[in-house]
C-alpha cells in the first residue's frame, strides 16, 4: 500500500501539484488533492486499477439531468462516473499514470458546469471563498 501512495504522490507532483495527506481506505491507497475547487478531494486507485477523484461533484441526483450530462461528457473522454449517496466520483482507467487524463476530464467537467450549470458551478461545486 505504501508503494501505491508513493506512486500517487509522484504522479501528483509530476503534474506540478502538491499532494495532501495520505489516506488508505479498505486497503486502497489514496492522497488528498485540491483541484479546481477549494475543498480537497481524495485521489485513489481501486482494485481494477482505476484512478478516482472521489466525491468530486457533490449533490448530484443520480439519474437527473446534470448526472446524465456528466456521464455523457465523461464517456466522450474515456472517463468513468460513479454515484454514491448523491456524490459523483470521476475515474480514469490506468492507475496513477492516468492522472493527466483524469485531470483533463475534471477540467472539462468544470468548464461544462460553468457554461451550462453556473448556479451549481459557483454555489455547490466550487463555492466562492469569502
Amino acid at each position: 500500500m505504501a508503494d501505491g501512495i508513493a506512486a500517487l504522490r509522484a504522479a501528483v507532483e509530476a503534474q506540478g501539484l502538491v499532494p495532501g495527506a495520505a489516506k488508505a481506505k479498505r486497503g486502497k491507497p489514496g492522497v488528498t488533492l485540491v483541484w479546481l475547487r477549494p475543498e480537497p478531494v481524495t485521489l485513489r486507485v481501486d482494485a481494477k486499477d482505476v484512478l478516482w477523484l472521489e466525491t468530486y461533484l457533490p449533490w448530484v441526483m443520480a439519474g437527473g439531468k446534470l448526472h446524465k450530462q456528466v456521464k455523457a461528457l465523461l464517456a466522450e473522454q474515456g472517463a468513468l462516473c460513479a454515484s454514491r449517496e448523491g456524490h459523483v466520483s470521476v475515474g480514469m482507467p490506468g492507475g496513477a499514470v492516468a492522472l493527466p487524463a483524469l485531470l483533463t476530464a475534471a477540467q472539462g467537467l468544470r468548464d461544462m458546469l460553468q457554461a451550462e450549470w453556473p448556479d451549481y458551478a459557483t454555489g455547490v461545486f466550487a463555492k466562492a471563498l469569502v
